[in-house]
């Protein structure tokens, strides 16, 4: 869905005719809903009535795939920090308010979800943040800063499968604070949901690479917001940015998400440096002064 904002954003600030950006929208709309929703039921239907399997019931190929709606993790995402609710990064507690405040959302023993559950979530989480919108918006606050330790922890922690990019190892050596982990570690063993500088523990080479990164994503948001350049390529660099921006967004809602957001970051960073060194009519511009002023001065 972040991909598909970023398109949509792109489309609205290119250089295009309302009618291109119409056709192009729709284009989208139809192929997002043919690739994710129509195509995959076409295929499992096409399938059962092959081997026999169909029982005339079509509602069971209207299911979405996903184990549960996002409001889930995004209620678990308060209690990465310790909050007023006393929610924390786990389901049990997560069911344990939610017996208390919504009845009919869980079971009254077992951890069952009742009918009530999502709307109950969602209770949780609109009383949370107008009852205590500065601690919500602090918190989220605090979650965008720790991505400056998100990104170069990440690249440093090695070949991660994709869960363990939310879920990050502790290195060897580090002692870390009790709120820091997730109350329940299985499957991803003692792993960190909260980062902080004392925990990186990069090596000069490692820090060296990221600042320079950063540095090249700031001169890229730079150029995208203020320069005069071709504004074909400011408004897909712009649009890049905004993709970033979602993915960031994701990540600071939800910790264990991260994965895209770190390749999308170092994928940037890359074509943006290749961009400005080898594309840039000011770089080029000013590589060509410099050589030819040195080259004046050594006659």
């Amino acid at each position: 869905m972040a991909a598909l904002y970023a398109i949509l954003f792109c489309i609205v600030v290119l250089n295009l005719t309302v009618k291109q950006k119409a056709l192009s929208a729709v284009t989208l709309a139809v192929g997002y809903f043919l690739v994710i929703l129509a195509m995959p039921i076409v295929f499992a239907l096409h399938r059962d009535i092959k081997t026999g399997e169909f029982n005339r019931d079509i509602s069971r190929y209207m299911q979405t795939t996903g184990r549960h709606q996002a409001w889930q993790s995004i209620v678990l995402g308060i209690g990465k920090y310790p909050n007023s609710i006393n929610m924390r990064f786990d389901d049990i507690t997560c069911y344990d308010i939610l017996r208390s405040k919504y009845p009919d959302a869980m079971d009254p023993v077992h951890n069952f979800h009742g009918k009530g559950y999502y709307p109950g979530l969602r209770g949780i989480y609109f009383d949370y943040i107008t009852r205590y919108p500065f601690e919500y918006f602090g918190n989220l606050t605090k979650a965008y800063a720790e991505l400056f330790y998100f990104i170069p922890y990440a690249a440093s922690a090695g070949n991660l499968t994709w869960w363990r990019y939310g879920y990050l190892p502790k290195k060897i050596g580090v002692a870390v604070d009790e709120w820091d982990v997730p109350l329940r570690l299985s499957p991803h063993g003692e792993n960190l949901l909260v980062l902080k500088y004392n925990y990186l523990k990069l090596t000069p080479v490692e820090w060296v690479v990221f600042i320079s990164a950063l540095i090249v994503v700031l001169l890229a948001v730079r150029y995208a917001v203020f320069s005069k350049g071709d504004a074909s390529n400011r408004h897909v660099f712009l649009s890049i940015i905004f993709y970033i921006f979602l993915l960031a967004t994701q990540r600071a809602i939800i910790p264990h998400h991260g994965l895209a957001l770190i390749i999308c970051f170092w994928i940037f960073s890359i074509l943006s440096l290749l961009y400005f060194c080898f594309a840039s009519n000011e770089v080029r511009s000013y590589l060509y002064w410099r050589v030819r002023a040195f080259n004046i001065d050594n006659r």
